[in-house]
């Protein structure tokens, strides 16, 4: 039954690396042995006997999906519950199902006792006890199953559970059963989810056929003996032996090359390597009959399989498969495939092709081989001569050849280098460089011994030493150890030391007599003793023959050897150079290996990657050609990183590939040489010696002394096989495996941060990492990242931009393992102790404080990434969406807080609450304290900013909750909050040293930029301010107190660099993370983000995804390839939100036509579809507007009363609905803005559930009705806005501030507009104080220039003037061009109405001409047409005609459609001004006159209508009403109109205009006679006053009256 079971849950199994798994099952029962065999290390258990041969029988019987049973458990079965029949054996039989219910019921009772027998918790295993104590129950006659036995008494009777206990021997028993990649992650407390990868492995399978006639004690002999030879070369070759098993075909042993932690980039051939060895030292056994091995390499699951309670380490692929296939096919041979071929590298002539054998499920592509041996396998190699020059290296040869010659020409001194390494990663081209080294050496004439190491001789006592000894007396050249005797008497010239001689018997080819004084020594005095006599004759050699040792891989010198080496550095006639790998904090070497590393004698010459120019040269001098195409060029500069043997391996792979072919010139395309790179004057050299010679290694000759070079010229190229695309070229296994290696050198814990942090991304920060590292905590990852990057894995990625000191942490290490680091350090990162593998004698301190952290090399990080399994990247994918989503403030200036906030209920339960404490994602803490995004460190704050006097809903949308109704029923999303918050985020930070943030706004006077500026305080009149009560006074200065305990400073805000960085983060983690959900509703969120900054074309790409994501759920395909859901809900706000951002993406775009549609359909999809006839329209005005009327009367029964769910769908129908009016607006439709306008405020109001929301309806109804002329109407809702913003003034927050800001804003705008001066100076009072508290100077720049207009009419000229001022130094702080325009334009108020000189009329001119060419003052035409006006004016009242006329067409040409703002407006009366003007000179001159008279009087007339949208400007128009009568001879009229203006300026309070008007009064209607010469002042350049003193006197400009004597 339980195979069955087996059989409908695991067949066809789809596994993460691609595998699909079949199941066959054979069933045996009968007596079975246990056998144990291993060593000290490791151990490991087999299970033999007659029931284990059934079961293979079996098996053989069955085919994929079935069950086959053993003619013996067959006849234990009770047949009649079964669906069985026999196979073609007729004693075989096969189980395809159950018959019987009761065998059904039986078995869950059983199941369900053993679930209450199983287990709670995992804990450590023990063997002893509890197992001895069941033996004896057993034994005594208990074993029998009685009727009344419990379940759970049946279950333990049927299977007996493992026992936990604390005994630590045996726990140490058991360890040795655990494969040792598995140990090291268990130590480090590693989640066994962590313990699988997917990683490029070599498996081999080695099956061995004993003799039958084996008795127990016999086949328990064998296995060891097998096991021994196994394990120790595979343990040499750093393999790690996984199993032992035993079928029909015999014992079989399964070996990994590659597994974590015992990674190496030459595993292909390490794996040969061994099998050889295994393969010739099982053959010499004689109770062995045959051996196979098969060996595979390629991409395999390594990792934990079965059930958490019974699991075990394996490895699953295509590759493990095809090697046991390869074991069984091939007898007596060790057969690998082609990949195993390719990536050992090794000689050909090791090879044999096998002839084809069909294996079983596998699709053979390519050939395989037979791996014959290497004859050099177990000898250290001398490095080779040299075919090409040197690339890249010219400054390390220069060091060299300099130590070179201090060397050779200060040897009695003996001051000199004595160890020269020459350090880099795998595949730097460190033997590249020794053997330039060894050939320039030779040149000098000395003699060079060298030799290069592999891993097996890492764990060969002495044999460095043997070698260079061997080389340096010629011993291997003997052809006996008489002759090497001889060889060596001869040589050594002191005799004193020729008893001590027998001590060189176990290390070289000599058998000295052992003398009664050496035989008596033991232990570590004979290693003393023979370390002296090695330094004593090899120092009277070196006497009188300079030496040069040279060891390529120095890191894997036996131990041994280094005592050697230690001796060689103090012998001054020698030197040792050495190339090796740095050195890693988790494998320190001896300490006599550190004393020679770190010696004051010892050089250290770091190679890094070669220069991208050199790059080229290099690939022609790898392939062997001329020239190369330009497309290898590229691929290699850009890919290989510098590392010349990635360039080898990338050429390797494109050659076997055949994406390159090697040809000769004339073969190769005629346009090759113009489209190829052509190898530089560096050719191949024949190199050839002089006679001096001296005998090196293995018998072989080193001449030295003269050398030749003749240079070899070639004529083949390379060039691309056709069809070749390299843009999507990926770098080959060989590549990848060699940052793998590097990777596995790592120690656990510094593996497992690496990882984790390759899913963060290339650049992370500290806090992150921390976060997401499982049953990690802070002081490890702090010391995983310290030897990371001591490990050049990880670097610093604080910008050297920044103000930061680098820091120079572990001076005492060397000099790859000293950490540049420029992060400020945190006081919290203390410095503490950690103890590497236990070692109490020798601590580490970590005293690394690096926040911001990169890897150093992309290709790491990616193949980090590769290493984890699916699973566990959705994990960490996972953890690392839910931290951002968590971290996602706010910036510190702008108050802190969420803004990425959920908009549905789908969102809302998919969130889990998070922790409060944890530090931000890309946070990081600044110099001062705050904290800052880590995309600040690379992003330039954005300079745009809206123009002034836009719409409520182009300038801002955002959440905001309301208070007093028991909380906010919905948390709206970011879809318009950014656009409020970016007026702030585009101002940059004041560089002033007082402290303007701590400065309190007082009682009775608001404190603004501009008096601080200039020492005195902008005051307003207790009449002004006793009026100005919003909120009434004392409320207003309790609001102030709240507003000063804010700390809120806008200028510094990095929130969209928050965003651009932390929304790009969420969706790639949710993406990796296969939730389709969250994926949905942050590009939502992402598209919002981009839409805010008018980042139009990324939001509806954006947006596009979203679409094709929503269609395929709704076909029933997956959404993402690696989606761990089929569908996902998205609710009908979503939905709505999607179609909005794309309405507002194109309008944004001026694609009005594409955007409506769009907007209507979120409508539609909200409930609320939108008229498209004109009827349509009307009726739905005249619904709306019942429906407010019902607002407005009854409020308790129709304001407020939506639920939970409603208000959801209510507030986002006005968001979309604010955009509408907005667009309707833009293109004039005054109609339908009307009714999106009075939509918004009804479905606000309906909800009542978001302040901000609800302000924005009002401020939009309020400019609605404006625009309408309906100004009582629009009072009104300026009323309820601000009562509104009354009942929730205890609860402010910085957010509702912002709010509250702009509301005073429009106010300011509408009641200047109405003519309610007064007022309009208090709202804009009152949104200056709270943009100065909030430092939000994008907003401020927006308000001055109203507020400034309105000081001006009510005669405030000093205030005004102040106000002017700050208006600059924001301007130019900021670098803001619209501001500096509108500061000018105001100049020019203060000239043209006061005579006030803040900046002439030639200093306008001059900034209006160099701001012709500025994209962002152009793009805006109001400020531009307001400039214009004023400088025509000002020509024309100077009577500068010619100036005139070009300042006015330039005006003409921009002159807006529609004066829908105040500033527009008020240009366009300095336009009828200019009119009236060029009236009366066409009276003076006689010229033109009825056209002037019809231009001037068209002028006014439009001036009169746009008077009845801005009745402030009503005075304007009838003093120039007045002027046109008096210039056409009506005084009687003009003094009609005069007197209307008094009386209209008295009841608004314009002061400024009812001056101007009485003074011309005075002039126009003066019974005396007037100097008509006198109507301005003499100066030309109108400066009547010092700047220092504005407004001393009043000047007056009188418009001129004709001569009398003129008759018009």
């Amino acid at each position: 039954m339980c195979s069955l079971d087996i059989q409908s849950v695991c067949d066809n199994w789809e596994t993460d690396v691609g595998v699909k798994l079949r199941v066959k099952i054979g069933l045996a029962a009968g007596e079975m042995k246990i056998t144990h065999f291993g060593n000290d290390v490791e151990r490991i258990f087999t299970v033999t006997g007659q029931s284990v041969t059934d079961a293979n029988l079996a098996e053989k019987f069955a085919d994929s999906g079935t069950v086959i049973l053993s003619p013996m458990a067959w006849r234990l079965c009770d047949k009649s519950r079964f669906q069985w029949e026999f196979r073609k054996d007729g004693h075989h039989v096969k189980v395809s199902g159950i018959i019987s219910e009761d065998v059904i019921s039986s078995a869950l009772s059983v199941g369900s006792s053993f679930s209450e027998a199983r287990p709670k918790s995992p804990g450590k295993l023990s063997t002893t006890s509890g197992l001895r104590g069941r033996r004896k129950s057993g034994q005594s006659g208990d074993s029998g199953l009685s009727q009344k036995t419990s379940p759970e008494l049946v279950w333990r009777n049927i299977r007996r559970e493992a026992c936990y206990s604390e005994d630590d021997s045996a726990m140490e028993d058991i360890r040795k059963y655990i494969i040792r990649p598995v140990l090291q992650k268990l130590d480090d407390d590693q989640p066994l989810i962590y313990l699988s990868e997917v990683r490029q492995v070599s498996v081999v399978f080695i099956n061995l056929v004993h003799q039958d006639n084996f008795n127990d004690e016999q086949e328990c002999e064998a296995f060891q003996e097998a096991f021994d030879i196994v394990y120790n070369n595979v343990h040499k070759m750093q393999g790690c032996l996984n199993k032992v098993f035993m079928f029909d075909k015999g014992c079989t042993f399964l070996a990994i090359f590659g597994l974590p932690g015992y990674k190496h980039e030459d595993d292909s051939a390490h794996v040969l390597k061994a099998s050889s060895k295994i393969l010739k030292e099982l053959g010499e056994k004689e109770n062995v009959r045959h051996i196979s091995i098969g060996v595979t390499t390629g991409s395999t699951f390594c990792g934990v399989v079965g059930h958490k309670y019974r699991h075990e380490y394996t490895v699953i692929g295509r590759k493990v498969n095809l090697a046991a296939r390869l074991m069984m096919a091939y007898r007596d041979k060790v057969s690998c495939d082609n990949e195993t071929y390719y990536h050992s590298k090794l000689p050909r002539h090791a090879f044999d092709e096998l002839p084809f054998i069909e294996l079983k499920g596998v699709n053979q592509t390519t050939p395989m081989h037979e791996y014959l041996g290497d004859d050099r396998d177990g000898k250290a190699h001398a490095a080779e001569a040299p075919e090409y020059p040197l690339l890249g290296r010219e400054k390390e040869i220069d060091r060299f050849l300099d130590e070179l010659h201090l060397m050779t020409q200060h040897l009695e001194k003996g001051d000199h280098r004595r160890v020269i390494i020459f350090e880099g990663e795998a595949g730097i081209g460190k033997s590249r460089m020794l053997e330039e080294v060894i050939m320039k050496a030779e040149e000098e004439g000395i003699r060079v011994l060298s030799c290069a190491l592999t891993i097996q001789d890492y764990n060969t006592p002495y044999l460095t030493v043997k070698t260079l000894i061997d080389m340096l007396f010629d011993i291997d050249s003997k052809d006996s150890h008489i002759e090497a005797e001889h060889h060596l008497l001869n040589i050594i010239k002191h005799h004193d030391v020729a008893d001590e001689l027998c001590l060189l018997n176990d290390l070289i080819n000599v058998k000295f007599h052992v003398t009664p004084h050496v035989a008596a020594m033991r232990g570590e005095e004979r290693t003393r003793e023979l370390h002296k006599l090695l330094y004593k004759i090899v120092h009277e050699y070196t006497a009188e023959n300079f030496v040069m040792f040279v060891v390529d891989n120095a890191h894997l010198i036996d131990h041994d050897s280094w005592e050697f080496i230690s001796d060689l550095a103090e012998d001054p006639n020698s030197v040792c150079v050495m190339t090796m790998r740095p050195l890693q904090p988790n494998k320190m070497p001896s300490p006599t290996a550190l004393s020679v590393l770190y010696s004051p004698f010892t050089l250290h010459l770091k190679l890094s990657g070669l220069d991208a120019s050199v790059i080229p040269d290099l690939a022609c001098q790898i392939l062997d050609v001329a020239q190369i195409p330009k497309e290898i060029k590229e691929v290699l500069q850009k890919r290989s990183h510098g590392v010349p043997s990635w360039c080898e391996q990338v050429l390797r792979h494109l050659y076997f590939q055949g994406s390159i072919k090697i040809v000769h010139m004339e073969d190769a395309p005629p346009d090759y040489s113009r489209l190829s790179h052509k190898r530089s004057s560096i050719r191949k050299r024949s190199i050839s010696t002089g006679a001096s010679s001296y005998t090196m290694m293995g018998g072989s000759t080193s001449q030295i002394g003269s050398r030749t070079t003749a240079v070899v010229e070639t004529t083949m190229v390379c060039i691309l096989a056709s069809g070749v695309n390299l843009d999507d070229f990926n770098l080959p296994e060989s590549v990848k495996d060699m940052m793998v290696a590097r990777l596995d050198r790592l120690n656990t814990s510094d593996n497992m941060a690496a990882k984790c942090a390759s899913v963060i991304g290339v650049t992370f920060t500290r806090r992150m990492l921390e976060a997401i590292i499982p049953q990690y905590n802070t002081k490890k990852v702090r010391a995983s990242v310290q030897s990371l990057m001591q490990c050049q894995i990880l670097e610093c990625a604080a910008g050297d931009d920044e103000e930061h000191r680098v820091h120079q942490h572990h001076a005492h290490l060397a000099a790859s393992q000293k950490i540049e680091c420029r992060c400020v350090k945190d006081p919290k990162d203390e410095n503490f102790l950690v103890y590497p593998s236990g070692n109490r004698s020798n601590p580490v301190v970590v005293d690394i404080h690096c926040r911001l952290l990169r890897f150093r090399s992309p290709l790491i990080q990616e193949t980090a990434y590769a290493l984890l399994t699916e699973d566990q990247r959705k994990a960490l994918h996972k953890m690392c969406g839910e931290f951002l989503e968590g971290q996602a403030h706010k910036c510190k200036a702008c108050g802190g807080g969420d803004f990425v906030h959920y908009h549905g209920p789908q969102a809302q339960k998919d969130t889990e609450p998070k922790q409060q404490e944890k530090p931000s994602l890309g946070l990081v803490q600044s110099t001062t304290g705050t904290e800052e995004s880590y995309a600040s460190l690379k992003m330039v704050q954005s300079k745009q900013r809206p123009s002034i006097e836009k719409p409520p809903s182009a300038l801002g949308a955002g959440p905001k909750r309301m208070s007093g109704g028991g909380g906010s029923r919905r948390q709206s999303s970011f879809a318009g909050r950014v656009q409020k918050m970016e007026r702030g985020f585009k101002a940059q930070d004041f560089k002033r040293s007082s402290n303007f943030s701590n400065q309190a706004i007082d009682e009775g006077s608001v404190t603004s930029f501009g008096s601080r500026m200039s020492g005195s305080r902008l005051s307003m009149d207790s009449k002004s301010r006793t009026s100005a009560g919003f909120f009434g006074s004392a409320s207003e200065v309790e609001m102030e107190q709240k507003w000063k305990q804010l700390d809120i400073d806008l200028r510094g805000c990095e929130c969209l660099q928050v965003l651009a960085s932390v929304y790009p983060l969420l969706l790639h983690h949710w993406k990796g993370a296969g939730n389709v959900t969250k994926v949905v509703h942050f590009l939502v969120e992402s598209a919002a983000a981009a839409v805010s900054v008018n980042n139009n074309m990324e939001a509806l790409s954006h947006l596009s995804e979203v679409s094709d994501m929503l269609k395929a759920i709704s076909k029933g395909r997956k959404a993402l390839e690696n989606a761990t859901e089929m569908t996902s809900r998205v609710d009908r706000e979503e939905r709505a939100r999607i179609e909005s951002l794309q309405g507002q993406a194109y309008f944004q775009m001026d694609r009005f036509e594409d955007s409506m549609p769009h907007f209507h359909r979120a409508l539609k999809i909200l409930g609320n579809p939108q008229p498209t006839s004109e009827a349509g329209v009307s009726l739905r005005l005249l619904r709306s507007g019942f429906r407010q009327l019902l607002h407005v009367m009854w409020p308790a029964q129709f304001v407020g009363k939506a639920t939970s769910a409603r208000a959801n769908v209510l507030v986002e129908q006005a968001r979309c609905l604010s955009h509408v009016s907005h667009a309707y607006h833009m293109v004039h439709q005054d109609r339908r803005a009307l009714v999106a306008a009075l939509q918004q405020l009804n479905a606000a109001e309906q909800a009542d559930d978001d302040l901000h929301e609800l302000i924005t309806a009002y401020t939009a109804i309020m400019e609605n009705c404006q625009l309408m002329n309906w100004s009582r109407i629009a009072e009104g809702y300026e009323r309820k806005a601000l009562k509104r913003c009354k009942e929730v003034e205890s609860s402010l927050v910085a957010d509702d501030l912002i709010t509250l800001a702009h509301l005073f804003s429009v106010s300011m705008s509408l009641r200047l507009g109405r003519g309610q001066i007064h007022p309009a100076v208090d709202s804009g009072y009152h949104s200056k104080s709270v943009c100065e508290r909030l430092h939000d100077n994008a907003m401020e720049l927006q308000c001055l220039p109203l507020l400034a207009q309105a000081l001006l009419l009510a005669n405030r000229e000093r205030d005004s003037v102040e106000v002017v001022r700050q208006l600059f130094y924001l301007s130019e702080e900021n670098e803001d061009a619209i501001g500096k325009a509108w500061y000018y334009c105001c100049c020019l108020d203060l000239l043209l109405e006061e005579g006030v000189v803040l900046e002439n009329y030639e200093e306008c001119v001059e900034f209006t001409s160099e701001s012709a060419e500025d994209p962002s003052f152009m793009d805006d035409a109001i400020p531009r047409f307001y400039l214009l006006a004023g400088l025509a004016l000002c020509a024309s009242r100077k009577g500068n005609w010619y100036r005139a006329e070009s300042w006015f067409l330039l005006a003409e040409a921009i002159h807006p459609p529609r004066l829908e703002t105040f500033m527009a407006a008020n240009a366009y009366a300095k336009v009828v001004e200019c009119e009236l003007l060029a009236y009366c000179n066409a009276l003076v001159l006689g010229l033109k006159v009825t056209l002037m008279r019809k231009q001037a009087e068209k002028a006014i007339k439009q001036l009169g209508h746009v008077c009845l949208a801005f009745p402030v400007l009503k005075p304007r128009w009838l003093h120039y009403q007045a002027y046109f009568h008096m210039l056409s001879g009506d005084s009687k009229t003009g003094r009609e109109f005069v007197d209307k203006a008094v009386e209209v300026c008295e009841e608004h309070g314009n002061e400024m205009e009812e001056k101007w008007v009485l003074y011309n009064r005075r002039r126009w209607f003066k019974k005396r006679k007037v100097n008509q010469t006198k109507l301005w002042t003499p100066d030309g350049d109108l400066d009547w006053h010092a700047k220092d003193d504005p407004g001393a006197t009043e000047i007056k400009y009188w418009l001129p009256m004709p001569p009398p004597s003129n008759k018009w």
